[in-house]
This record gives structure tokens, sequence and C-alpha cells, in this order.
């Protein structure tokens, strides 16, 4: 792990303000991160060998809130569509770069979050996700770093933990999301000083495991 720690480090060595997308993702893989299947185009442009539904989506500093801006669409289905969605988002955002993920099957969503507090140091912030995020804020806070375990009874905290507790048939992968929180939890300490923000909305929870489809990080 802290070989993972330091690569990852690495890769945000010389990032500054918002973080473009796929530089994040390329570090918190390096710890074991999971994301859906995704390819960058650089500008656009490039070959795409995934496995449809595709989510389109800019990957550029100056659009940290993607879908306000029109910079995302979800749902396509085949080659006609990624097409059209690709000279959208060329359109829309010229020379941009931009992912293509598959879509993560799931319904529980949860969001992760973490900040330098000046008072308090390193916060972490774990809540229910998705559209239901903004609307009901059921999320609790806590310092970090956090063991899966202090993960899991922070969870539990929440109104909406059922999801992660078989809520109408769900089965998801609860111990992968208390990992995940867990790495993250530390690996924000090792960002120090530099880290102003880093958000994850939403994971996505499935049998299969804790999958992040989304991600921000504002550096110093």
């Amino acid at each position: 792990m802290v070989d993972d720690m330091r690569s990852a480090l690495r890769i945000l060595r010389e990032a500054e303000g918002v973080v473009e997308e796929s530089t994040v993702r390329r570090a918190l893989e390096r710890l074991g991160i999971r994301f859906p299947r995704w390819t960058l185009l650089p500008r656009g442009e490039g070959e795409v060998a995934l496995t449809y539904p595709l989510v389109v989506k800019v990957s550029s500093p100056a659009v940290l809130h993607k879908s306000d801006a029109g910079g995302v669409r979800v749902g396509i289905r085949d080659e006609a569509e990624l097409k059209e969605a690709l000279e959208e988002m060329r359109g829309r955002f010229p020379g941009e770069n931009i992912i293509v993920e598959e879509m993560a099957p799931g319904r529980a969503e949860m969001i992760v979050g973490f900040k330098n507090h000046p008072d308090y140091g390193h916060i972490a912030m774990v809540g229910v996700g998705g559209f239901l995020a903004e609307l009901y804020r059921d999320v609790v806070f806590r310092a970090c770093p956090l063991t899966e375990r202090e993960v899991e009874l922070a969870v539990e905290e929440l109104r909406g933990r059922d999801l992660l507790y078989g809520y109408r048939g769900l089965e998801v992968d609860k111990e992968d999301f208390f990992r995940t929180v867990s790495i993250l939890s530390r690996f924000a300490l090792e960002l120090g000083e530099r880290l102003e923000g880093m958000d994850l909305n939403p994971i996505i929870l499935n049998k299969d495991g804790a999958w992040a489809v989304d991600v921000k990080m504002i550096l110093k």
C-alpha cells in the first residue's frame, strides 16, 4: 500500500486547482479504487472498445459541475448514439478531453467527500448519494483516517443505511465500500495541506463491488 500511495501521489505531483478527472482516476486506480471500464479520448478523438450501454462526459478542469454544464450523456446504447454524443461534446467543449465509460449496474448510490478543514484537519463525509444527496443531506462526518470498521459504524448512523443492508432485495458488496472509503481517507491525509476537496458522487454499489463513476478533486 505504501508503494501504491507513492505512485498515486506521483501522478498528482504537478496538479493544482481543479484536477482533470482522468488524472484523478489514474491516481485512485493505483490505490485499488474501482471504476467501470473507461477510456480517455484526447480532444474527443479516438477509438472506443467498450460494452454498451455507455456514459460520455467531458474531462476538463474548466468544467467542475459537468451535469449542470451539459457535459454528461448517459444510457448510450449503440454506435450511432455514441457518435452523436461525441459530436455534441466536441461542439459544446471544443478541444477538451472526453471520458467514455461503461455504465455500472446498481441502484444503491453513496457519496464520499474529503476536505482539509482549517480547524479540524482532514475530514471525511459519507452519505447517501446520487440525485438524493443534495435533497436529503443524509451524511455523517468523521476525522481521517478511518478503518473499515469505523466506516461501517459511520454508515450505520445514516437514515438511508438500509441501501447497504438488503433494502428491497438489493445485493451490494458493502465491505468493498468500507474498504474504498478507508483507503481514500488515508490518501486524503497523504495529500496533506494540498487537499482542498475530493468528492466521489456517486459510488454505485452492486454485488460485485463499489464503483466510483464520478470524481472531483481540487488541490492547492
